[in-house]
């Protein structure tokens, strides 16, 4: 996936003029990439994935770890198999989890011990999203597939006990990826299926596709004509809110189910920005919102960033922290965790600052609402 190898880019709120730098609460380093990351129920674990110590992204090498909020220690881990680098998600329960591979593989493991459960697969292309039903009987698998004419999507609703299919599919038809300035195609999941919202299930438990096209019409105000539409959109569990941003460095609310912006943009930048997938995130409940970006400090030069905000008083209650130099931070994984207190990052640290290549997720804790 693009965005999962490309800087996101925004000009976020200007740095703090006093006192000592936001630091995280615990930082995290796997030995390889962090593909992707989802925490516990009870918002007090996270489990990620990562390309392992051979930083080859390959789904038989690629690497499950189980990590402590509290502690920023590991709980289990690390294992190793077949159809975990591309997705994942823990039960309601909390008591297992299901990860996608890049070839249409999925698995399902028993927590907290990590220990290898049924598997299958759902066909040719990447486990795009997962996510559980509420019950935790079934979970959803959107498989993305390239076809000629774009990318092709799948939602397919997989039975937890036996592993098998449950009814019919939902299908998408292919759509032409949205080309970026530089030429870099780039396209996100269907409407109702960004990460971070509850696909959607009819009555009788059988995820469906949502009514509209599969490109999500939310057109960020004033954007460039050559972005063809936002870079990056995010959309709280519930589908009341979202949060979309563009090549203009606009970072736009959404009352979504009305498709109506509310209020002034969170951040607003006069210069060309790009913002992709993994650059953003809303909380479960809609209140928080999570931009990591590059924005330009004078003579720092390019600096990744963090920022998170209140959506009610459009304030920053963390940040903007600076995690490094452009060309350190290759943001991959940004999400909230399921009670909003804890913000997870993953990034990669390329060039400037490092000799050797690695991977960091760093933990945040949010402040609560006064």
């Amino acid at each position: 996936m693009v965005s999962r190898f490309l800087l996101t880019a925004t000009l976020l709120a200007p740095p703090a003029l006093w006192g000592d730098p936001p630091k995280p609460a615990h930082v995290l380093e796997p030995p390889g990439d962090v593909t992707w990351v989802a925490f516990t129920p009870d918002s007090k674990r996270l489990l990620t994935a990562d390309d392992g110590p051979q930083k080859l992204r390959d789904d038989t090498k690629s690497e499950l770890r189980f990590w402590s909020i509290q502690t920023g220690k590991l709980v289990a881990g690390p294992v190793s198999g077949s159809g975990l680098a591309a997705s994942g998600a823990i039960s309601p329960d909390g008591k297992s989890a299901v990860t996608g591979g890049f070839s249409g593989g999925w698995q399902l493991w028993k927590l907290p011990d990590l220990t290898p459960d049924s598997g299958g697969r759902i066909g040719d292309g990447r486990v795009d999203r997962l996510a559980f039903r509420p019950d935790g009987k079934a979970f959803a698998a959107l498989l993305r597939q390239n076809v000629r004419g774009g990318n092709q999507y799948i939602g397919v609703t997989i039975d937890a006990a036996t592993g098998k299919p449950v009814r019919g599919a939902a299908y998408w038809p292919a759509e032409r990826p949205k080309t970026l300035p530089a030429g870099v195609p780039s396209s996100g999941p269907p409407a109702g299926w960004t990460l971070g919202n509850a696909p959607p299930f009819d009555e009788k438990g059988v995820a469906v596709r949502p009514e509209g096209r599969a490109a999500e019409p939310l057109e960020v105000p004033g954007d460039d004509e050559n972005c063809g539409g936002p870079m990056a959109r995010a959309i709280s569990r519930d589908g009341k809110v979202a949060v979309s941003a563009g090549c203009n460095g606009q970072v736009v609310v959404w009352d979504y189910p009305a498709r109506k912006v509310i209020g002034k943009p969170l951040a607003d930048s006069k210069r060309t920005a790009i913002v992709f997938d993994d650059g953003l995130a809303v909380s479960a409940d809609g209140r928080r919102a999570a931009v990591a970006g590059v924005a330009e400090h004078g003579a720092k030069g390019h600096m990744l960033t963090l920022t998170v905000y209140d959506l009610e008083t459009r304030r920053a209650v963390v940040g903007p922290a600076d995690l490094g130099r452009l060309g350190v931070g290759l943001v991959s994984a940004l999400a909230f965790s399921p009670d909003a207190s804890v913000l997870a990052i993953a990034f990669h640290r390329r060039g400037i600052e490092t000799k050797e290549p690695s991977a960091e997720i760093q933990l945040w804790s949010i402040p609560g609402k006064k």
